[in-house]
């Protein structure tokens, strides 16, 4: 059976307000190893959905792209170990 991750993810935009109350707006949640960036966003939807019995932003969520400090990963890009990810929502300008 494979180990699973724990993985600390910042939210932005509309995914805010379902972050942790303190500190940073971040979710903490488990994954399995060798989890790639849509199935993250796979897994954080249900985490949220979960613990967060309004939760109404999967449609959202499915959207975003995921990025660690410096790049945004591919949705079939495995998300690295030990490192904190964000996932940004799409924006437009005008």
């Amino acid at each position: 059976m494979e180990t699973e991750l724990k993985m600390r993810v910042k939210l932005f935009g509309a995914l805010r307000k379902y972050a942790n109350a303190e500190g940073p707006a971040s979710v903490e949640f488990d994954v399995p190893r060798s989890c790639d960036a849509s199935e993250l966003r796979n897994r954080l939807s249900r985490h949220l959905a979960a613990t967060h019995p309004g939760f109404n932003d999967a449609g959202l969520l499915s959207e975003c792209a995921v990025a660690t400090e410096s790049r945004v990963l591919q949705p079939d890009e495995i998300v690295p170990e030990n490192e904190t990810l964000a996932i940004l929502p799409p924006v437009c300008g005008g």
